[in-house]
């Protein structure tokens, strides 16, 4: 039988739900998010600090548990900022496994829900416990190095990704002659100027701060701890 909307729709709400009993900061992070389908142009999920996109054929092939890691790793990807132009000139293919390994590896340390898993049982993400405490750009000149090594076929072998990044570039690129709110680019994907990057990345900032204080930051990852005392204490 085939899944209706509403039925997507409280799985993702219940998902929510179930991280803000579970895991606070996570819960608040992912409830702010605007659930909006994409269907048309986004095979899986994903997230531009504003909206969480989706898939509904996707979401309805995860369990409940897989639902939470799945907002929990749109969450992080949020916090550090993965979408914005922290990406510099990389290669955008292995700056997003780079980000991949990093969320998923603090969401498997602080037992997040369960990563999503395929037909035959392996792990449809990154993960890597080599990686532990890693930031994504650390991550990125690993597996570059390794790439440059071993050509095209290692980056074959490496996988796919949990989510849909498309959003951080191609149409989601950034573009400079689109100066309003989340102008709309091919098949309705978002496409933002800097100035508007710069309003999402303010405006996770302060969600950040009001979930770490209604949560208390130390119940955060380190990583996260660092980033919410960088933000809350004055720099001399």
């Amino acid at each position: 039988m085939e899944v209706t909307h509403q039925q997507i729709i409280d799985k993702l709400v219940t998902a929510r739900i179930a991280l803000l009993l579970k895991h606070p900061f996570f819960g608040n992070l992912a409830t702010r998010l605007k659930i909006v389908n994409a269907d048309d142009w986004c095979p899986t999920a994903g997230t531009d600090g504003r909206y969480f996109y989706y898939n509904t054929k996707f979401i309805d092939s995860l369990n409940p548990k897989e639902t939470e890691f799945l907002f929990g790793h749109e969450v992080l990807h949020n916090v550090f900022e993965h979408m914005m132009l922290r990406i510099g000139d990389r290669d955008p293919q292995i700056w997003n496994i780079a980000a991949d390994y990093t969320v998923n590896q603090i969401l498997k340390d602080y037992d997040i829900g369960d990563m999503p898993t395929g037909k035959k049982g392996e792990n449809k993400g990154f993960q890597d416990d080599k990686y532990k405490d890693w930031t994504a750009e650390r991550v990125y000149d690993d597996i570059y190095k390794q790439a440059k090594k071993n050509g095209k076929e290692f980056m074959d072998k490496m996988g796919k990704l949990l989510d849909d990044h498309s959003v951080w570039d191609g149409e989601g690129q950034p573009n400079e002659s689109k100066k309003g709110k989340g102008q709309k680019g091919k098949n309705g994907k978002p496409s933002y100027s800097k100035e508007e990057l710069k309003k999402i990345k303010d405006e996770m900032k302060e969600a950040m701060i009001s979930a770490a204080q209604s949560t208390g930051a130390g119940n955060l990852p380190g990583s996260i701890q660092k980033m919410i005392k960088d933000l809350t204490e004055p720099k001399m």
